[in-house]
């Protein structure tokens, strides 16, 4: 798995942005070294690519505060080839709180979840 990771002062900024960029970079990379590396994005892909012999690239996300609060945004990350998101990161989000929420200040501001992050 590969993470794009944007860090949490682009909330609210061009965290959609740097993530759009840190997927291009990974998907470069990929297409680089194919074929010993390969995209991934299911089980299907991952059984093919054991038997070709080849790694499986696999894209993540780091940090909810990467969709800028957009659910489109999250279906494009899908589209592109993204299996998993983090809900947080170390950074709050507008609908969950980080782990930092039990960090020593207890900074707790949702509570968990809001209603729009369940």
């Amino acid at each position: 798995f590969w993470a794009a990771y944007v860090p949490c002062e682009a909330q609210h900024k061009d965290a959609v942005q740097i993530t759009l960029e840190q997927i291009d970079v990974i998907k470069r990379l990929t297409e680089r070294y194919s074929p010993h590396l390969t995209s991934c994005a299911s089980v299907f892909d991952i059984v093919q690519a054991h038997k070709n012999r080849q790694m499986c690239s696999l894209i993540g996300v780091e940090g909810g505060h990467s969709l800028g609060g957009s659910l489109g945004v999250l279906r494009i990350y899908y589209a592109l080839g993204v299996r998993y998101m983090t809900l947080t990161s170390t950074c709050h989000t507008p609908w969950a709180d980080s782990s930092n929420a039990d960090a020593p200040k207890y900074d707790v501001r949702h509570g968990g979840l809001t209603a729009y992050g369940k």
